[in-house]
């Protein structure tokens, strides 16, 4: 029709453009150009008179195309042009919708026919079973989607899509989702991929697979050993075999990330008697790595582990609990194993800080330049010692600042045996002269040494605690003495001595009568194992661990940080109402660890008591300042001083007025507390009656 316009290109310009003109004036009649006329021709002469034989054809044939019998080249181009001739004929009416004729006579009758054809489709691809089913409809919707580009207007796209989508997809949800555990557990990710990708066009049809798959991860991750280092690797090689899974088969969607993250969310936190073990597990991984670094080095398998395991990390609620434990493991490393880190450890500790924090951070760098001193003194005082003393050559010290340990001193006395006195003493005098300022606290608690058994037909060296060395060493004389004498030698308080023999008789070295276990008795019997064995030649002996002491501190920690983040949240908000407040403090600390509400209302309480806060109304609060706080510290020494000062003046002035009276009366008896009573009041009551 365009070559036809195109001959008569002349005779539109020239002639039939001008009276069209003339047309809207109203002074002629109607006059088309060729192409407008020849369109309108064939719709009214082919078009209208032909459309349900047309209508018949083009359907057969994209049934034919849809059932395997594709069509010729020749075919498609009729088709094609058919279909192309509906929307063509209305170019030049003056409508909206210019594709109303092609709905109206071929899309109409298309979708009934594609939504009739599919739901019979479906309903045959499902009888040979969901597995093939799924991966069946993917074929049919990709198929019809090239089918509609090749034919059809782009405004039909989305409808045929649709149709297909809710009568192969959405009619059979069902049968998709009732397959989802079988597929989720034996891991078939061709039919994950399939489900996912079909599921994901229906609203809300990922939600079963979505917790399907977290339950089957969570199980896994369950099912680990609870050894701590096979557990955490465990953890770490489920996280990475999931989430590569998540990737590969998911395509990272947003749903099955959240639902793996719960999952090993309730893995990493999970409870055994109420008690979460992972932070502890955490720290002896950590302790584990450092160890590995040590002997290999830092190299690539430990870095990889190290990255591996703080993806792992941030899934734990209790990270104070996990950052406590790591500090003192690390404590215990730096005090008793290794003075002074190797390479590969200092870069593992700086990955780790830089994980964790500022609140890691600060106490392992602290504690790393109280090592390298104590080593540097150490090796000084031994070159200055000598030759005053050879004994004080295998004797090393460690000088620690207070709060940077998680060391706590002992509240048991002690008498330091006199083997152990004179090291001691030497220390003390040749301490440095700029350090003297500083007060020593001997901490015979964390102290150790190396004990030689000579009495047995194998000689042992045991490394021991000093208490546990106080009493071994009052065997030496004797083969067995009574509770109440080795409490009376030590001076060590009940618990302590009971805990350091418990360990000695665990370990076989110490011996006591059955069924007279009771170690608070000063008449229980202890006596020396001379038939003690140990494959081993030189061991450890470790004492009874001690968890009150931690989860104090723990709990003192974490109301610490509370307080703190309450204060800051109300330095920024002035005035706040308890719930928003506590919302508020909630989501910070998450971060740390999961606070309970009754413990931030005791927070709260105690900075109300310290006048950081105080309540405007009821269950509102409106922050002090940081002066009324410290003010707070204050205050009641401030009042008692005014007070006390306003006392003895009123005393004073008012005992002058008291001796005048009595001297006014002095031949005159009288009750004192009368008199007493009208100058004091009820502020002052003197017992006793007497007469003047």
């Amino acid at each position: 029709m365009e070559d036809v316009n195109n001959l008569y290109k002349y005779l539109n310009d020239k002639y039939i453009k001008p009276q069209r003109t003339a047309v809207l004036c109203g002074t002629v009649h109607c006059m088309m150009i060729i192409e407008e006329l020849g369109l309108h021709l064939w719709k009214k002469y082919v078009i209208a008179p032909l459309k349900a034989e047309m209508l018949t054809l083009v359907l057969g044939a994209l049934h034919d195309d849809r059932t395997g019998l594709s069509m010729t080249f020749k075919e498609k181009e009729i088709i094609n042009g058919v279909l192309q001739s509906l929307v063509a004929v209305e170019k030049y009416e003056k409508k909206e919708n210019s594709l109303k004729l092609y709905e109206m006579i071929f899309e109409v009758p298309f979708l009934e026919e594609t939504s009739e054809h599919y739901r019979l489709e479906a309903s045959r691809l499902l009888q040979e079973g969901v597995s093939k089913f799924m991966n069946k409809i993917l074929e049919r919707l990709d198929e019809e989607d090239v089918r509609s580009v090749e034919f059809l207007q782009i405004s039909s796209y989305i409808k045929v899509r649709r149709i297909c989508e809710e009568r192969m997809v959405v009619d059979k949800l069902e049968a998709i989702q009732n397959e989802c555990p079988t597929i989720v557990q034996n891991e078939r990710k061709d039919d994950l991929r399939n489900a996912f990708k079909l599921l994901k066009l229906t609203q809300g049809g990922l939600s079963v697979l979505a917790s399907q798959y977290g339950e089957h991860i969570k199980k896994q991750g369950l099912d680990t050993v609870t050894s701590p280092i096979q557990f955490v690797e465990g953890i770490i090689n489920i996280h990475s075999k999931y989430t590569l899974f998540t990737n590969t088969v998911f395509s990272n969607d947003p749903v099955f990330v959240s639902a793996r993250d719960i999952a090993f969310s309730a893995v990493v936190n999970q409870t055994t008697k109420g008690r979460c073990k992972t932070p502890q597990f955490f720290a002896t991984y950590c302790d584990y790595l450092l160890n590995k670094s040590r002997k290999d080095g830092f190299n690539t398998e430990v870095d990889e582990k190290l990255t591996k395991f703080m993806d792992v990390l941030r899934y734990l609620n209790e990270k104070d609990v996990f950052e406590n434990n790591t500090w003192r493991l690390l404590a215990k490393r730096l005090l008793f194993h290794s003075e002074i880190i190797s390479e590969g450890e200092e870069a593992l500790l700086d990955k780790l800080k830089l994980a964790c924090g500022n609140h890691l951070g600060t106490k392992i760098r602290q504690m790393l330049a109280d090592s390298t001193f104590s080593f540097d003194l150490t090796k000084k005082l031994k070159e200055m010692t000598k030759i005053d003393s050879e004994s004080f050559q295998v004797f090393s010290v460690h000088v620690l600042r207070s709060r940077t340990w998680p060391i706590e001193q002992s509240t048991s006395s002690f008498a330091v045996p006199r083997e152990l006195e004179k090291s001691a003493e030497l220390f003390e005098h040749y301490y440095p002269e700029e350090l003297k300022g500083r007060q020593i606290t001997w901490l015979y608690n964390l102290s150790e040494g190396d004990v030689q058994l000579n009495y047995l037909n194998k000689q042992y060296t045991i490394t021991m605690g000093t208490f546990q060395i106080a009493i071994l060493l009052e065997f030496q004389k004797t083969d067995s003495k009574t509770c109440g004498e080795l409490m009376g030698i030590t001076k060590l308080n009940p618990a302590q001595f009971q805990n350091t023999i418990q360990s000695l008789v665990n370990s076989k070295l110490l011996a006591v009568a059955a069924g007279k276990q009771d170690y608070s008795q000063p008449s229980t019997v202890i006596s020396l194992n001379t038939d003690f064995w140990s494959s081993r030649s030189k061991f450890r002996l470790e004492t009874i661990p001690e968890t009150e002491a931690t989860t104090s501190f723990i709990i003192k920690d974490r109301k610490e940080y509370l307080q703190a983040v309450i204060v800051r949240i109300m330095k920024s908000k002035k005035n706040l109402h308890q719930n928003v407040l506590i919302q508020e403090v909630l989501s910070i600390s998450k971060s740390r660890f999961d606070a309970s509400v009754e413990l931030i209302q005791e927070c709260i309480k105690t900075l109300i008591g310290k006048k950081y806060l105080e309540e405007t109304s009821t269950n509102e609060y409106s922050f002090c300042g940081i002066e009324n706080g410290l003010a707070g510290l204050y205050g009641l020494v401030a009042d008692l001083s005014e007070n006390f000062h306003k006392v003895i003046y009123n005393f004073r002035h008012e005992y002058r007025s008291f001796l005048r009276i009595i001297r006014a009366r002095r031949s005159t008896s009288c009750n004192i507390n009368e008199k007493v009573e009208s100058v004091f009041g009820d502020d002052l009551l003197i017992s006793p009656t007497g007469v003047v």
